[in-house]
């Protein structure tokens, strides 16, 4: 008479990346097998190479955080290029090299990032930011393009105002006085609470007393 015999095995552990490797090691170290051993390991090296890539991100937003130099900024952008560190460096770097009135710097600075981040939450930023660089070279109607597609392809940005103002400036300063007064307008009707109403008030009176003054 045959017997038969059932082999009882150890029910086949599950991995994933929210696994704690400490806990599989007390559950299945005892008992562990050539094929628990192998998913042991795989799973510590997926947990040591993420918590090292997340000391990399800490490392790289301290030194962000501290910078106090444009050496400090190019510091994390050769150190940490891979970071979301990164790309505000990169932005920091340009906007410093603008005050500074290194606007070749800056522009440069700007379109690196909007070509290697265009779909970085910040690209806005960037563009009005190369807006500026080309209207500080006096490349006024490249800057008035730059400013107009900036508030009409998102017209809802919180950054679309600068952008709608920054306009009328160009306007104003290349006499466009008509099309300065109706943007300044714009503005004032649809901005009630605007942080920056009387700076509009200001401009559009401005704008008002040099039509007169030419006769337009």
């Amino acid at each position: 008479m045959e017997t038969n015999t059932t082999e009882q095995k150890a029910p086949r552990p599950e991995f994933d990346d929210t696994h704690d490797p400490m806990e599989v090691v007390r559950a299945y170290g005892p008992a562990a097998g050539i094929g628990i051993a192998i998913a042991l390991a795989l799973s510590l090296g997926t947990y040591f190479y993420k918590n090292q890539q997340q000391n990399v991100r800490d490392r790289a937003s301290e030194m962000l955080l501290n910078a106090q130099s444009v050496d400090h900024l190019h510091g994390v952008l050769d150190q940490y290029p891979d970071t979301p560190s990164a790309p505000m460096a990169l932005l920091a770097l340009a906007s410093e090299r603008f005050h500074e009135s290194r606007f070749d710097l800056a522009r440069n600075h700007y379109e690196q990032f909007i070509e290697q981040y265009p779909d970085h939450v910040m690209a806005p930023s960037a563009h009005l930011g190369l807006a500026y660089c080309m209207e500080a070279e006096g490349q006024l109607g490249a800057a008035l393009s730059a400013f107009r597609a900036l508030r009409e392809n998102d017209p809802d940005h919180y950054l679309a105002p600068m952008a709608l103002l920054s306009e009328a400036r160009v306007l104003t300063v290349m006499e466009q006085f008509e099309e300065a007064r109706a943007l300044y307008e714009d503005y004032l009707d649809n901005n009630p609470e605007g942080a920056w109403r009387s700076q509009a008030l200001a401009a559009q009176v401005y704008v008002e007393k040099e039509m007169r003054a030419s006769g337009k």
